[in-house]
């Protein structure tokens, strides 16, 4: 706790550790030009070797985010399968359509079953392109962009710009008016690019309704 000779911090702390409690966040959560204040807390009565607080350097207000992440013996099993997607860095689209014509065109049609048949097309289809773009493992970022859609790759980029100058500006206390100026240019850049993205989702949703209509 700061400033422990102001009586009513002093008697907040015995408060609390009366209780037996103990404040986790140990380094200022409100960094300012003129000043740097712990104001947001997590208690615990838990033993540390239990807890692990932390920090999250993040401009969502002008307070640092706080977390504890807790030890337990009861954790449950975590979705870690992986996932794929087809990989078209190296896809030659004419000589891929040339295989499925050839492909398509050498099968044997079950005229009696159009449904087998067409299973039997799309399960060809996959195949070829299974060869032409390979299933690749996605990374843990591209799962993540693939369950955002409207994070296009120039908003991702800004984003990433963006969090790297704030970190900066939190280490210098955000002495360096030239950087701060490059945050907020970048910030309001990348606020633009998403409204666009959130009225573009607006506009097919829209359009969409009303097709089944």
């Amino acid at each position: 706790m700061q400033q422990t000779a102001i009586p009513q911090v002093r008697n907040y702390g015995n408060a609390y550790k009366s209780y037996n409690c103990l404040q986790l966040i140990i380094k200022p959560t409100r960094i300012t030009p003129s000043s740097s204040t712990l104001i947001n807390h997590i208690y615990t009565t838990l033993p540390l070797y239990k807890v692990t607080p932390g920090i999250l350097i993040n401009d969502l207000s002008d307070h640092l985010p706080i977390f504890v992440s807790i030890k337990s013996a009861h954790v449950e099993n975590v979705d870690t399968k992986a996932q794929f997607k087809h990989d078209f860095s190296n896809f030659n689209a004419e000589e891929f359509m040339d295989e499925i014509k050839e492909t398509l065109n050498s099968m044997i049609i079950n005229s009696n079953n159009p449904a087998a048949a067409l299973d039997d097309a799309i399960g060809a289809i996959k195949k070829v392109l299974d060869d032409y773009a390979p299933l690749k493992k996605m990374s843990r970022t591209q799962r993540r962009l693939a369950q955002k859609p409207w994070i296009t790759s120039d908003l991702y980029k800004l984003i990433k710009t963006k969090n790297k100058l704030y970190r900066a500006l939190i280490r210098c206390k955000f002495g360096n008016e030239h950087e701060h100026k490059r945050y907020k240019k970048i910030r309001n850049k990348g606020n633009h690019l998403l409204e666009i993205t959130n009225q573009q989702k607006k506009i097919l949703s829209i359009s969409v309704s009303l097709m089944w209509k």
